[in-house]
């Protein structure tokens, strides 16, 4: 708050399929009510359902269209944007120069096997990380 920054981020959901978690945390105990962007031409039922959680943003055509979703989050007062996603969206963003930070979560998880973190360092901007099946002391 003391550089002008609001209490809490808002959250920004971006998603092109809309299947969505609602019952989340997220969307209930937010400091601020979400918002989620997703392109035009969805059944009218999920909006409504969508509409009772976050404030809608639909993208008009069949992709989202990045520099129209920067210009939405502008008029919103939203203009420094930290991303966590996935890498066709990451490099999306950062391709139409719409991201300032970008935040990566690594998982201990694979289809049907978790993993355990034994190492992990930094090296010339690199993360390595470490995992094997077993706890090692």
């Amino acid at each position: 708050t003391e550089a002008g920054l609001a209490e809490a981020p808002r959250l920004v959901m971006v998603s092109g399929s809309f299947d969505l978690p609602w019952d989340e945390d997220a969307f209930e105990q937010s400091a601020f009510t979400p918002i989620v962007v997703t392109r035009s031409g969805h059944d009218a039922a999920l909006l409504a359902k969508a509409r009772a959680h976050c404030d809608l943003l639909e993208s008009p055509g069949e992709r989202i269209d990045l520099p129209w979703l920067r210009e939405q989050l502008s008029q919103r007062g939203l203009n420094r944007v930290a991303c966590e996603g996935g890498s066709v969206l990451l490099r999306s963003l950062e391709e139409a120069g719409l991201m300032d930070e970008c935040d990566v979560t690594l998982s201990h998880r694979l289809p049907g096997r978790d993993l355990h973190l034994v190492d992990s360092r930094t090296e010339d901007g690199f993360v390595f990380a470490r995992f094997t099946r077993e706890e090692q002391s």
